[in-house]
């Protein structure tokens, strides 16, 4: 139970990312990490490639755009297709501004507050009198952070995408790894009910 509890990440909801979307009346700054943050809630990459995209990675397609990533981690190349309308307007205008790690970090809480993402959640806090992370109740724009976006979509699209075709996008080998990442355990009916999906015959 312990390991669980060190691993604790919080999520955001289908719900809680429409009301990130609908914020308005921001500062430029602020609202430029709204749109980093968005963006990788809809392409699940690690913040150091999320925050590296530059225009050249973008590509028309069919319905939406591909984005061309350089995994740095795995070193592996992958696309992720993108089609929501409103990321895809602002990567076609590239509406992004270079930001660091440290400053997307805080600015995604302020987002999150903003949005009135403040229900009480268990989660780590850093105590700064004994400098070690204490788990507590906070509100939940204090926990979010870019790791938050990965596990997200990870999250969300599971049971709806194929899991490999997921892990192919976040980057995660094992399915053992991934499933640990996102709270799951491995449910044999849920693989039976994916394959008869695409049974054809």
């Amino acid at each position: 139970m312990g390991k669980l509890k060190e691993y604790l990440i919080n999520n955001l909801t289908e719900e809680e990312i429409k009301r990130i979307e609908g914020l308005s009346n921001l500062s430029t700054t602020l609202d430029n990490h709204r749109r980093w943050m968005l963006l990788g809630l809809h392409v699940g990459q690690r913040v150091s490639d999320l925050l590296s995209l530059k225009p050249h990675q973008i590509r028309e397609a069919d319905d939406g755009l591909y984005l061309d990533f350089f995994q740095k981690k795995t070193r592996k190349a992958i696309t992720v297709g993108v089609k929501n309308p409103l990321i895809v307007d602002w990567l076609s205008n590239f509406d992004f501004k270079p930001i660091s790690d440290q400053a997307f970090n805080r600015g995604l809480k302020m987002v999150a507050q903003k949005a009135g993402i403040d229900t009480m959640t268990e989660g780590y806090q850093m105590d700064r009198s004994t400098r070690r992370r204490s788990l507590g109740l906070y509100p939940k724009y204090q926990l979010i952070s870019s790791h938050s976006l990965r596990r997200t979509f990870a999250t969300l699209h599971y049971g709806k995408v194929p899991t490999p075709l997921i892990m192919e996008i976040t980057g995660h080998s094992k399915e053992t790894t991934f499933l640990s990442y996102i709270g799951k355990t491995r449910n044999k009916d849920h693989i039976a009910d994916t394959f008869l999906r695409y049974l054809n015959f």
